[in-house]
């Protein structure tokens, strides 16, 4: 009877194959709860809730006759916002997020100030490479507009 255990490997294969399939399943279960957890916004239950608000700031914006106009340069990585000049008088402030997909920890967040012709620049050096969506927040008149461009920063 020791003979056979000796000479018959499958005991020996099941076991072995079940320790490692074992070993590896819980490795992986370790690995995945140590990454961090990137989501689109850090109060995505309260954002979700005023989504309708956004999406009527949105509908409001899609019907303003005049709309800034984006402009992103790829060799220099500049992007341009150039505000229609009737407008800039009713302009208040803005802010514009460089919202970068992959990981929101990279995310920027800057105030736009509108030169007298009623243009913004934004040197995106510092950004990583990759795709970004820039999003662009104005109050114009008490009332809220926002537009949003993707870019592919070089």
């Amino acid at each position: 009877m020791i003979n056979w255990i000796k000479n018959n490997f499958w005991p020996w294969g099941i076991v072995s194959f079940l320790v490692i399939f074992m070993s590896f399943f819980i490795g992986f279960a370790i690995w995945t709860f140590s990454l961090p957890i990137n989501l689109v916004e850090s109060e995505y239950y309260e954002k979700g809730q005023d989504y309708q608000q956004q999406i009527d700031i949105e509908n409001r914006t899609s019907g303003l006759p005049l709309k800034p106009v984006f402009q992103f340069n790829g060799e220099s990585n500049q992007l341009n916002v150039q505000f229609p000049s009737a407008l800039i008088p009713e302009f208040q402030s803005g802010e514009i997020i460089f919202y970068y997909p992959a990981d929101g920890r990279q995310d920027i967040k800057s105030k736009v100030e509108l030169s007298s012709t009623g243009n913004a620049q934004f040197n995106l050096n510092s950004l990583k490479k990759g795709p970004w969506i820039a999003k662009f927040k104005w109050v114009m008149n008490e009332t809220d507009y926002f537009m949003s461009h993707h870019i592919l920063v070089n």
